[in-house]
């Protein structure tokens, strides 16, 4: 009687999951040829947590002779639809490079997935003397709407004893062909090597450029073979910078380090809200006593940052900073000076009606080592403890500068000390000081839609600028997107001036400063955001000259 039961109960218990999921069935074409394609790995990829589908969870099959799938049981939510198949690329759509699926309890979905043949771009990569670079590794730099950053250096691969690459699996598009130099640390003959002929590789694009603006781009088509040009290595000069501890205790140990700090290095991370790449991760540093040298230098603005800590694990560790300029030769005798790290407090005053401030994350960042966050539960004080003497940036929310809700609040002025500030970056050099930001509740919306030059409603990048570069409002452009039915929305846009315009999805970075979105205001329609407004805004997809 019991097996009765469950062989009863069996068939109850899959109709009910069946009825609490969806049931997603499809198929997958070859663009250009407009045929099935058969042996296709296809996934459902989840894109939010949910208590049936956690964020990541893949449910996946493979289609048949016909190109056609079924996937049972996914849980409701939203989905990246993905298709893999060596020697093709599933085709972007719209802003992102999967297309995205909502599904519902009980659906039976129909899609249809669609893949391009992949393109090989192979080449050589030689230093001055024409001689061939091994483990140098060869990327191909797109701008990336994907994950933000200025240019996406992917596929990747690396060079062989003969300085030769292949990439494969390269999708349709326009690329900057960039070679980075071996890593020091993987393939530690390059640094001997190096230090013997007395340069150093530097990143160098195709052909032979250190400035993407001078770099040669290639337009790649599907299912294309390219061989391109030698991408010649440049090269230049490095320095040591040597020093002393001031103070030097033999009960401390000592550590140092070397921080790339050119003049646009914080006023990046202040409008970026993130550092840029390390240019010198493997430097030769080395530490005999209580004096230091680090080597292989290049030419450039430095922070040399010391740390001292004692044998007991309670106290509290020292630091120094020191700047210095290596020109054209070593640098000698910089002596670095320990001290506490200090404390800075900060107050949140509201300018008109106040907000509550839970949840609100606040930091000051040099780099993501270097980086001090407080997160409030309704108070207006906060406190940065183990703080350096640098220049930070502030940074708000998630990463991001207009965390605080749908209300509209934002930043509307800051001050350290008695010094209004006018952009992101404290400066903190000279000791601590009291940090104030000052929130207004005056932040607008703009709502919209997107057609292109026929009058259809698209998929686009919307882009808005404000016309005070780099404003504490509002440091950077803001990027947005419109759906398949053309509409977006814009919100929480502080009051000012600004450029709008939409552009194609696939070509416009994900770009966080100014210089990347140039080539697209010429094109770009003039607004005025009054506070506490809302306006409606039709634009016309542009495209880049």
């Amino acid at each position: 009687m019991k097996q009765t039961i469950l062989f009863l109960l069996w068939p109850l218990a899959a109709w009910q999951l069946a009825g609490q999921t969806a049931t997603v069935e499809g198929k997958v074409l070859d663009t250009l040829r407009g045929t099935p394609i058969k042996n296709v790995s296809v996934s459902m990829r989840s894109l939010r947590q949910s208590a049936d589908a956690p964020e990541g969870q893949t449910y996946a099959t493979q289609t048949d002779a016909n190109g056609h799938f079924v996937i049972h049981n996914v849980p409701a939510g939203e989905y990246y639809g993905e298709a893999d198949l060596n020697g093709l690329i599933q085709v972007r759509v719209g802003p992102d490079y999967y297309q995205k699926f909502a599904f519902t309890a009980g659906q039976h979905a129909l899609i249809t997935l669609r893949m391009t043949p992949a393109a090989v771009i192979s080449g050589r990569v030689v230093d001055a003397d024409g001689e061939p670079v091994r483990d140098a590794n060869v990327g191909l730099g797109h701008y990336s709407s994907i994950d933000g950053k200025d240019l996406d250096f992917s596929p990747a691969a690396t060079t062989d004893d003969r300085g030769e690459y292949r990439l494969s699996q390269v999708q349709a598009g326009k690329y900057y062909p960039r070679a980075f130099p071996p890593n020091l640390v993987d393939s530690p003959w390059a640094r001997d090597f190096q230090r013997a002929r007395g340069f150093w590789f530097v990143p160098t694009y195709l052909p032979s450029t250190i400035d993407v603006v001078q770099a040669i781009s290639i337009v790649v088509a599907a299912g294309s073979e390219t061989r391109l040009a030698d991408i010649v290595l440049r090269a230049e000069r490095r320095y040591s910078v040597r020093g002393k501890f001031a103070d030097f205790q033999n009960s401390r140990r000592y550590w140092v380090l070397l921080r790339e700090m050119p003049e646009s290095h914080h006023y990046q991370i202040a409008v970026n809200f993130r550092p840029p790449p390390p240019k010198y991760y493997d430097l030769d540093t080395k530490v005999t006593g209580e004096e230091f040298e680090i080597r292989d230098v290049s030419p450039g603005h430095y922070s040399v940052i010391g740390t001292a800590s004692d044998a007991n694990p309670s106290a509290q560790s020292l630091v120094a900073r020191q700047v210095v300029e290596v020109t054209d030769h070593d640098v000698e005798n910089v002596v670095l000076t320990f001290a506490s790290p200090f404390e800075i407090p900060g107050q949140i005053k509201f300018d008109g009606a106040p907000f509550d401030t839970s949840g609100l994350m606040i930091a000051l960042m040099w780099d993501w080592q270097d980086r001090h966050e407080v997160n409030l539960k309704s108070e207006t004080s906060f406190t940065f403890t183990g703080v350096r003497p640098e220049i930070y940036a502030i940074e708000l929310g998630e990463g991001a500068p207009f965390p605080i809700g749908s209300s509209g609040p934002y930043l509307k002025s800051a001050r350290l000390g008695d010094r209004e500030l006018v952009d992101w970056r404290v400066d903190l050099t000279d000791g601590p000081k009291p940090l104030t930001l000052v929130f207004a509740n005056e932040a607008s919306t703009i709502d919209g839609t997107v057609r292109d030059a026929r009058g259809r409603l698209v998929s686009a990048k919307v882009v808005i600028v404000p016309e005070n570069a780099h404003q504490l409002s509002m440091p950077r452009p803001r990027v947005s997107a419109s759906d398949e039915k053309g509409a977006f929305t814009l919100r929480q846009i502080p009051p000012g001036e600004y450029r709008l315009f939409a552009a194609q999805g696939t070509t416009v970075p994900m770009v966080y400063g100014f210089d990347l979105v140039k080539p697209y205001l010429g094109q770009s329609i003039r607004i005025t955001v009054k506070p506490k407004s809302s306006q409606i805004v039709n634009l016309q997809m542009i495209s880049r000259k």
